[in-house]
């Protein structure tokens, strides 16, 4: 039986086992951890953009500048690289479509275009057709690599 009033610390009824609820607030509540609830520059230049319901909700975009410009990692909130360029939402049932347009509008207006937007389920990941990742390599046990951007000085890790 649950006895929290909110219904969600002693079953996984909010999408959480309650050890894994736990852990994460337990952070915040140790200051390891912060909660954004819109906009924040955690680092110069580096900034976290409210992406609302374009994916979920609390969906976030994390803007990043590099050496090849501002890059604007979408997760979940951008479906794919034709996705973004060709204006296609990923998925009707889950996603509300005018705030996945604007997280790609964001896109957009921060990065100057969409070659510098990044998905998470990325289709076309370490092939031609994705210039972000077309600069990969085969890694150990199989696993695929590229680089984005190198920093100023630094030289590649491609073998």
């Amino acid at each position: 039986m649950n006895t929290d009033p909110g219904g969600c610390y002693r079953t996984p009824a909010c999408g959480y086992p309650p050890l894994t609820l736990d852990e994460i607030y337990g952070k915040v509540l140790r200051g390891k951890a912060v909660i954004v609830d819109g906009y924040m520059e955690i680092l110069p230049g580096v900034r976290i953009h409210p992406a609302f319901r374009a994916h979920t909700a609390g969906s976030q975009l994390l803007e990043v500048p590099t050496s090849i410009g501002k890059l604007v990692f979408g997760s979940d909130a951008y479906s794919s690289y034709e996705g973004i360029r060709d204006w296609m939402i990923a998925n009707p049932q889950q996603t509300d479509t005018v705030q996945q347009f604007l997280a790609y509008e964001k896109c957009y207006k921060i990065t100057g275009g969409y070659e510098n937007c990044v998905a998470a389920h990325e289709p076309l990941s370490y092939t031609d057709k994705y210039p972000l990742t077309k600069n990969s390599w085969e890694g150990p046990n199989g696993s695929r690599m590229a680089e984005l951007a190198l920093a100023t000085g630094e030289r590649s890790r491609k073998p």
